[in-house]
């Protein structure tokens, strides 16, 4: 069995496939993670809770960040 971390970035949001979504981070571990994953063309998960359950996420990929702000 291959085991593989997925960070996880919890955002109330579900994307779906081919969706373009602009997230506006401020928190700098998420700029971090979101950098990494653009750097290493790796992906994280975005998981979706419900009733304080998590029975769902959503794994996504950074093709390209199209604006960065300096603060």
């Amino acid at each position: 069995m291959i085991t593989q971390k997925l960070a996880m970035f919890p955002l109330k949001l579900i994307v779906f496939p081919r969706e373009e979504v602009a997230l506006h981070i401020f928190e700098e571990r998420y700029q971090q993670l979101i950098q990494d994953c653009e750097d290493d063309l790796i992906s994280f998960g975005i998981p979706t809770y419900s009733n304080k359950k998590m029975p769902y996420g959503t794994e996504v990929i950074v093709i390209k960040g199209t604006k960065r702000y300096p603060t």
